[in-house]
């Protein structure tokens, strides 16, 4: 089987690392060889902790602990970390396994936990330091059906794939992801069911598909798997927010091949089919509008509402559909209609169990509210919102933070807008992205303002305005240059 391949890889790669943790058991006190030993048997297990190494053997209390930190001269967290890494290094370096494969061979149970340890101790991405550290690969077989080489083989074709190479490509595919042997009778196209996890399959085949070209894409999303539930489409339409938010165009692109995954598994989705083309057009829609190009965004809403028209839907389905229109509908100033859609949006998912997509309606329902005038429904939208998101949800609860404060400056209510600042700031920090930073910015300089902070509110505008001039950001660059000039004129300068 595959996976004991990529077993015979690792242990290869730890070699070193094992041998290193066996002398440090043959030169260790007597109460800390059993820690050792439990180690060495259980390093990469990624359930391993403190907790359970002191339990299985027998330790109570902190004087062993301390006498294995006096030892090895490192605490047990971080000496399974760091013998960790060094077989995650080593599999870099001398494989060209996947890195979500190195992290779960490794102990670190997934490629964001290894990203995050490798960073804190490399000073770079498991990525970049392969990069610039790659040996000949020698560990890896080449095999024509190893998960390596279908990677290397996609990654370097020229072209659009033959039909005798998206054979191959399917059967090596059912290889790794259904644990099957490849032969004559494996068809081409690999359907992923209830025998293994959909969604966690759906988002190992984003990651290989996702730097191929486009019709290379669309090739094995359409012909190569099909799903017996929507969980592909679910994660590119996911994966189309994420990147739209740094390139648009891309977003769009990747709304698109969503809408083409429905293709690949159009007979295993039966009924559900109409719904979910209808739901795939309002989001490509939807990427268009973040795009600003409205003329597409018009006819990709026009096909969502003639595929609903065909479709028996559930309400949350309709539901989100409406939220999207109402996006677009709001951007363009037509919010009359977008506060209408909005209504509809919240009224479907009110009785639904997907909270987030309701406290996503509840935002925008409020910031179409803000933008009519409507400030208490559009704060009580807000403060519903927030009462729906968990708190690791950072990106939602940024977006109430931020939109409650605005609001609150509208109604002149500075000491709460600027009580609810400091938490949005925080959050806007943790995220690669300026516009986000130049909003609050912007924000800050209004609050200012309203408090008669001149200089404070000078600075931070005059800090919004250049953010916005930079990212190409015009229209927000003339509004923030608008109050630039109210401030001056409020305060007697020119």
């Amino acid at each position: 089987m595959f996976l004991s391949r990529r077993e015979t890889l690792r242990d290869r790669a730890a070699k070193e690392t094992l041998a290193t943790i066996r002398r440090d058991r043959a030169e260790a006190p007597a109460q800390v060889k059993p820690l050792l030993a439990y180690i060495e048997e259980n390093l990469f297990d990624p359930d391993l902790t403190v907790e359970s190494m002191k339990e299985a053997c027998g330790v109570r209390g902190h004087t062993v602990i301390s006498l294995f930190k006096k030892t090895v001269r490192l605490r047990p967290s971080d000496y399974f970390r760091e013998h960790r890494l060094e077989v995650a290094a080593q599999l870099l370096r001398t494989t060209t396994l996947e890195v979500w494969m190195v992290a779960e061979l490794a102990g670190f149970g997934s490629e964001q936990v290894l990203g995050r340890n490798f960073g804190k101790s490399f000073g770079c991405s498991p990525s970049a330091y392969r990069a610039e550290n790659a040996e000949a690969a020698a560990g890896e077989p080449l095999s024509a059906h190893s998960f390596n080489s279908v990677n290397l083989w996609r990654r370097a074709l020229p072209g659009r794939l033959a039909p005798e190479q998206g054979a191959a490509l399917a059967r090596a595919l059912g290889e790794i992801y259904l644990g099957e042997e490849p032969n004559s009778q494996t068809p081409v196209k690999l359907k992923i069911d209830g025998r293994v996890h959909e969604r966690s399959e759906a988002e190992k085949i984003w990651l290989q598909i996702r730097d191929l070209p486009r019709d290379q894409q669309e090739l094995v999303v359409r012909e190569q798997v099909a799903f017996s539930s929507s969980a592909l489409f679910d994660v590119l339409r996911e994966k189309s927010r994420e990147e739209g938010r740094r390139d648009r165009q891309l977003g769009v692109r990747i709304a698109e091949l969503a809408l083409t995954s429905l293709v690949g598994s159009a007979e295993e989705l039966g009924a559900e089919l109409p719904g979910l083309r209808a739901l795939g057009w309002a989001c490509v829609g939807n990427a268009h509008r973040l795009a600003l190009d409205f003329p597409s965004a018009e006819e990709a809403f026009e096909r969502s509402a003639k595929e609903l028209l065909k479709a028996s839907c559930d309400r949350a389905l309709e539901g989100e559909i409406c939220h999207l229109k109402a996006a677009f509908r709001n951007i363009q100033r037509r919010f009359e209609e977008a506060l209408d859609l909005a209504d509809q949006a919240v009224g479907f998912l009110d009785t639904g169990e997907n909270r987030r997509i309701l406290a996503e309606s509840l935002i925008l329902r409020a910031i179409i509210s803000a933008a009519e005038g409507k400030l208490e429904p559009s704060i009580a939208d807000l403060t519903r919102a927030s009462e729906l998101v968990a708190p690791h949800e950072k990106r939602l609860r940024l977006s109430i933070g931020h939109n409650l404060a605005a609001a609150h400056v509208t109604a002149e209510q500075y000491e709460r807008a600027s009580r609810l600042l400091p938490a949005a700031m925080e959050i806007a920090s943790t995220y690669d992205e300026p516009l986000i930073r130049f909003h609050l910015k912007w924000l800050e300089g209004r609050i200012n303002m309203g408090v008669g902070k001149t200089a404070v509110a000078e600075k931070a505008l005059a800090s919004a305005h250049e953010g916005f001039l930079r990212l190409g950001e015009t229209g927000y660059a003339a509004v923030v240059k608008q109050d630039r000039a109210n401030l001056y004129s409020e305060a007697g300068t020119v």
